[in-house]
Protein backbone atom coordinates (compact mmCIF):
# COMPACT_ATOMS: atom_id res chain seq x y z
CA UNK A 1 0.00 0.00 0.00
CA UNK A 2 2.93 2.69 0.48
CA UNK A 3 4.71 1.73 -2.90
CA UNK A 4 0.74 3.30 -4.20
CA UNK A 5 1.21 6.07 -2.29
CA UNK A 6 4.80 6.66 -3.52
CA UNK A 7 4.24 6.22 -6.84
CA UNK A 8 0.61 8.43 -7.09
CA UNK A 9 2.74 11.07 -5.13
CA UNK A 10 5.02 11.24 -8.05
CA UNK A 11 2.58 11.59 -10.87
CA UNK A 12 0.86 14.47 -8.97
CA UNK A 13 4.08 16.46 -8.52
CA UNK A 14 5.37 15.75 -11.93
CA UNK A 15 2.10 16.85 -12.62
CA UNK A 16 1.61 20.12 -10.53
CA UNK A 17 5.59 21.00 -11.58
CA UNK A 18 4.50 20.91 -15.42
CA UNK A 19 1.14 22.88 -14.38
CA UNK A 20 3.09 25.51 -13.14
CA UNK A 21 5.88 25.90 -15.52
CA UNK A 22 3.53 25.81 -18.46
CA UNK A 23 0.74 28.13 -17.24
CA UNK A 24 3.16 30.99 -16.13
CA UNK A 25 2.54 33.88 -18.48
CA UNK A 26 5.88 35.32 -20.25
CA UNK A 27 5.91 38.97 -20.68
CA UNK A 28 8.61 39.46 -22.99
CA UNK A 29 9.99 43.04 -22.67
CA UNK A 30 8.20 45.89 -24.80
CA UNK A 31 11.31 47.34 -27.28
CA UNK A 32 9.65 50.50 -27.57
CA UNK A 33 10.03 51.25 -23.67
CA UNK A 34 13.21 52.55 -24.52
CA UNK A 35 12.24 55.14 -26.77
CA UNK A 36 9.04 56.50 -24.94
CA UNK A 37 9.25 59.97 -23.26
CA UNK A 38 9.36 64.00 -23.57
CA UNK A 39 11.96 65.25 -26.18
CA UNK A 40 13.28 68.42 -27.07
CA UNK A 41 12.98 68.48 -31.29
CA UNK A 42 14.73 70.81 -33.54
CA UNK A 43 13.42 71.44 -36.41
CA UNK A 44 14.47 72.45 -39.90
CA UNK A 45 11.72 73.43 -42.99
CA UNK A 46 12.18 74.21 -46.16
CA UNK A 47 10.06 74.16 -49.24
CA UNK A 48 8.08 76.45 -51.53
CA UNK A 49 5.46 76.83 -54.33
CA UNK A 50 4.18 80.56 -56.72
CA UNK A 51 1.98 81.41 -53.99
CA UNK A 52 3.97 81.63 -50.86
CA UNK A 53 7.45 81.92 -51.89
CA UNK A 54 10.60 79.57 -50.12
CA UNK A 55 10.86 78.77 -46.94
CA UNK A 56 13.71 78.05 -44.95
CA UNK A 57 13.52 78.10 -41.38
CA UNK A 58 14.92 76.71 -38.57
CA UNK A 59 13.10 75.98 -34.65
CA UNK A 60 13.16 74.32 -31.39
CA UNK A 61 9.46 72.56 -30.22
CA UNK A 62 9.06 70.36 -27.20
CA UNK A 63 6.80 67.01 -28.07
CA UNK A 64 7.03 63.08 -27.39
CA UNK A 65 7.07 59.50 -28.05
CA UNK A 66 4.27 57.39 -26.53
CA UNK A 67 3.26 54.00 -27.26
CA UNK A 68 0.68 53.52 -29.95
CA UNK A 69 -2.07 50.88 -30.25
CA UNK A 70 -0.18 48.66 -32.47
CA UNK A 71 2.51 46.18 -31.41
CA UNK A 72 5.36 47.87 -33.07
CA UNK A 73 4.03 51.59 -33.26
CA UNK A 74 4.66 54.19 -31.52
CA UNK A 75 3.13 58.35 -31.47
CA UNK A 76 5.27 60.97 -32.65
CA UNK A 77 3.91 64.22 -31.37
CA UNK A 78 6.23 66.98 -32.50
CA UNK A 79 4.41 69.31 -29.86
CA UNK A 80 2.18 69.60 -27.64
CA UNK A 81 -0.75 71.24 -30.19
CA UNK A 82 0.44 68.98 -33.12
CA UNK A 83 -1.27 65.87 -33.88
CA UNK A 84 0.44 62.73 -32.84
CA UNK A 85 1.14 60.65 -36.27
CA UNK A 86 1.18 57.02 -35.83
CA UNK A 87 4.88 55.38 -37.27
CA UNK A 88 6.09 51.65 -37.06
CA UNK A 89 8.86 51.13 -35.01
CA UNK A 90 11.48 47.99 -35.42
CA UNK A 91 13.42 46.06 -32.90
CA UNK A 92 16.31 48.35 -34.45
CA UNK A 93 14.91 51.32 -34.17
CA UNK A 94 13.91 52.34 -38.01
CA UNK A 95 10.77 54.26 -38.60
CA UNK A 96 7.95 54.39 -40.86
CA UNK A 97 5.00 56.04 -41.64
CA UNK A 98 4.58 59.95 -42.52
CA UNK A 99 7.47 60.59 -41.16
CA UNK A 100 10.33 58.04 -41.82
CA UNK A 101 13.78 58.17 -39.88
CA UNK A 102 15.67 55.91 -36.82
CA UNK A 103 16.30 56.02 -33.28
CA UNK A 104 20.34 56.71 -33.13
CA UNK A 105 19.96 55.23 -29.46
CA UNK A 106 17.48 55.30 -26.61
CA UNK A 107 17.70 59.01 -26.30
CA UNK A 108 18.55 60.61 -29.92
CA UNK A 109 16.20 60.23 -32.96
CA UNK A 110 16.48 61.38 -36.63
CA UNK A 111 13.01 62.02 -39.27
CA UNK A 112 12.59 63.35 -42.22
CA UNK A 113 8.42 64.39 -43.91
CA UNK A 114 9.10 65.44 -47.72
CA UNK A 115 5.67 66.13 -49.43
CA UNK A 116 6.20 67.33 -52.88
CA UNK A 117 2.63 68.63 -54.95
CA UNK A 118 2.36 70.31 -58.50
CA UNK A 119 3.97 73.64 -58.21
CA UNK A 120 5.21 73.24 -54.45
CA UNK A 121 7.01 70.92 -52.09
CA UNK A 122 8.27 70.90 -48.28
CA UNK A 123 10.72 69.41 -45.81
CA UNK A 124 11.03 69.02 -42.67
CA UNK A 125 14.28 67.82 -40.92
CA UNK A 126 13.80 66.59 -36.81
CA UNK A 127 16.26 65.61 -34.67
CA UNK A 128 15.11 64.83 -31.07
CA UNK A 129 16.67 64.37 -27.78
CA UNK A 130 14.88 62.83 -25.04
CA UNK A 131 14.56 65.22 -21.97
CA UNK A 132 15.99 63.43 -19.14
Amino acid sequence: MNNYFRQYKKIYLSIAISWLLTGCEKNPFDYRTKYLGDYTYYVHETGGNGLVGLIDTSYTTNGSIAKGPGKGSIYFQLSEAAEKVELAVDKDGNLTGKYNGYFESSNTLNVVYSMYAPGGHFSQAVSGVKKR
